[in-house]
């Protein structure tokens, strides 16, 4: 099961429930609530409505048009037609009626006239401009998923970031406190003894200053706990009570080349170069067609009434394959061509740039890993070496050959290498991580 799997399959705490965390668990926590990620998933879903409406263009198109008037006026035939009316009508009507031209144009009192047309019109050829646009439009959505997938690995690593710096934070203040109390432990030991005769002033004042060096480093690292638990409640939410360094990082590539080879065929930003070079070949020969012969068919069907005597009907239906060749457009589909010629070009050429970029990304970040590895396994040799020199001095200094200030020295020693340890783990844990986003697997 991969690392999205289990993100997605994460059981939330309670809010409020004083446990530890697991860092999984924050990570999908601050991905879900991120404002930033759901307003580029929202961009997303608007830009994918660019392919339905490409398809569209290469639909039938049902028009329904419709139009009423009324006109009125004055209409003098003049008399010759007027003669002529009346010869006509007094032959077709027996001599006993006759015919007045302006009543039959309806210009004496008004006449309404009303049009309808449906109309059904498909395309036939394009050149191909409608398949290569939908090519165009789904290479473009294609991309801005990879970028948001991109997006979410760089926030999933920032909150891992800010995550175990808290970690870091809180293992220097609880070695810190130790330190404290033992200090104050040590300083009443030394005032003691001075009263006693047991020790000198200078064995007071040397705890003393000890003392206050070390409050004023728990003060410090208090501040900067706080700090980092800040900086992780904007990236990953305020839910996180407790904060425990995970046992083990994430699965790393066993060597650089399965690196290269997995950052090659997984990595969003390189999937993303990809459909924008195939979004620009499709855009280029969008372009180049529009130098070709358009086809369409349409068929229309219209009734008017009113349209040149009063109360006239007609009907008419038609059906026609209609052609039209560009000619000359002032240049302007040259230009066209020249510039998606230019920005494929230019597509082209930030793949490269970005193969490159993502190359040198996993060569670091390996050699981090790696060097992490090896300073962790130091930190781990160091503190066993502090563990072991603090048991012997307690030994010592139970027969009396050491002096309390020797045991605060060794002991402090030990907790530097405590803390050490920790922040060693917490590196090669942040450098696992820092593999998976620069080989785009996380």
């Amino acid at each position: 099961m991969d690392k999205r799997a289990l993100l997605t399959g994460a059981v939330f705490l309670l809010i409020g429930q004083a446990v530890a965390q697991p860092l999984e668990q924050a990570v999908e926590e601050g991905l879900r609530t991120n404002p930033a990620l759901a307003a580029q998933a929202a961009q997303i879903d608007a830009a994918a409505e660019a392919v339905a409406q490409a398809k569209a263009a290469g639909r039938p198109r049902v028009e329904l048009a419709g139009r009423s008037s009324y006109g009125t006026g004055t209409f003098d035939p003049g008399d010759d037609i007027a003669t002529a009316f009346d010869g006509l009508t007094s032959e077709n009507m027996g001599g006993g009626a006759s015919l007045n031209p302006a009543s039959l144009l309806g210009a004496e009192g008004g006449r309404v006239s009303n049009q309808a047309e449906l109309s059904i019109t498909q395309p036939v050829f394009t050149g191909f401009r409608i398949l290569n646009g939908i090519r165009e439009a789904e290479a473009s959505v294609a991309g801005a998923q990879a970028r948001l997938e991109r997006s979410r690995q760089l926030y999933a690593f920032q909150i891992v970031d800010a995550y175990l710096k808290v970690v870091s934070a809180e293992a220097e203040i609880g070695a810190v406190r130790k330190s404290v109390e033992s200090l104050t432990q040590a300083a009443r030991a030394a005032q003691v003894g001075f009263e006693a005769g047991q020790s000198t002033r200078t064995d007071v004042a040397i705890a003393q200053s000890r003392l206050s060096a070390v409050e004023a480093q728990l003060a410090a690292a208090q501040a900067q706990a706080i700090s980092a638990r800040q900086t992780f409640a904007v990236l990953g939410g305020e839910d996180v009570v407790e904060f425990s360094l995970p046992d083990r990082g994430l699965d790393v590539p066993s060597d650089i080349d399965a690196a290269l080879a997995l950052a090659l065929t997984s990595h969003p930003e390189l999937r993303a170069a990809a459909l924008d070079r195939k979004a620009t070949d499709a855009a280029l020969k969008g372009a180049r067609a529009g130098r070709s012969p358009q086809v369409q068919v349409r068929g229309a069907a219209s009734y008017a009434e009113g349209q040149f005597f009063e109360n006239d009907m007609s009907e008419n239906y038609s059906v026609a394959a209609e052609l039209s060749v560009p000619l000359f457009e002032g240049g302007a589909i040259r230009s066209r061509v020249r510039q998606a010629r230019a920005e494929e070009r230019a597509a082209r050429f930030a793949e490269t740039d970005i193969q490159r970029q993502v190359t040198a990304n996993v060569r670091s970040a390996w050699s981090s890993y790696r060097a992490a590895e090896q300073s962790a396994l130091a930190a781990t040799k160091g503190l066993e070496a502090a563990e072991l020199a603090w048991r012997g001095v307690q030994l010592e200094r139970e027969v009396g050959q050491r002096s309390v200030l020797d045991v605060l020295r060794v002991e402090e020693d030990l907790l530097d290498a405590q803390v050490a340890d920790v922040d060693a783990r917490a590196q090669v844990i942040r450098a696992s991580w820092q593999v998976a986003l620069a080989t785009g697997s996380l």
